[in-house]
């Protein structure tokens, strides 16, 4: 696709293109698959605890990201096509948008942005829906990518665009920071799959925040 008729899809089509091309089966697979499995792995570990009905998964595709497992939680995407394949995993799915989280303030533990955030043009207003519908101490797992690292990767596995066509975000860890606001405090961070180096000479940057509300620190 062009850049210029990329930019004549509303965001909503834009996925809803790309998932009519590309399917996310290939993340199950090979180094892909590898660093994927890393990333979930890791978000298993703080979904542990949790009720079922206290995790929202926004942005969950095509619903691998409990694949293997038997939690179920609420999954939400705004692509009709990759929810469709999401339910052979028999999920509780969901079509709605992440700007517009179709929930009461204070309604999860837990929120799941894996992945989600770089496909969104303006992801802090999905921060500010995070922070209004987890209750007050709850956490959400964020991943966002080094897109350039990723880039590379998918040329030398000569993927064509270089850059996956939907991502419209360049994330960085000060951009995060600033877009996160006073509103979460961080719990933990750590860069993936080279826990010891820099955020630019890793693939992902994972990080646990927690809601706080006014008058905590």
């Amino acid at each position: 696709m062009s850049g210029q008729a990329k930019r004549a899809l509303s965001e909503t089509e834009l996925h809803e293109y790309v998932a009519q091309t590309e399917s996310h089966q290939a993340w199950k697979h090979g180094i892909i698959g590898y660093f994927y499995r890393m990333c979930i792995e890791e978000t298993w570990k703080h979904v542990k605890g949790y009720a079922v009905s206290e995790v929202l998964e926004v942005g969950c595709g095509e619903g691998l990201s409990f694949d293997g497992s038997e939690f179920s939680p609420f999954q939400m995407d705004v692509s009709l096509t990759r929810l469709q394949r999401a339910r052979e995993n028999g999920r509780r799915l969901l079509c709605a948008d992440a700007y517009a989280l179709p929930f009461d303030a204070d309604s999860f533990g837990m929120v799941m942005l894996v992945a989600i955030l770089e496909h969104t043009s303006e992801p802090w207003r999905i921060l500010r829906e995070t922070h209004r519908v987890l209750r007050p101490g709850g956490r959400a797992v964020i991943v966002v990518p080094n897109d350039v690292n990723l880039s590379l990767g998918r040329l030398l596995l000569l993927k064509f665009p270089p850059r996956y066509p939907d991502h419209l975000t360049f994330f960085t860890p000060r951009r995060l920071w600033k877009w996160l606001g006073p509103g979460f405090k961080v719990v933990e961070t750590k860069y993936l799959p080279f826990r010891p180096l820099g955020f630019f000479f890793n693939l992902y940057h994972f990080v646990v925040v927690e809601k706080v509300t006014e008058g905590q620190s």
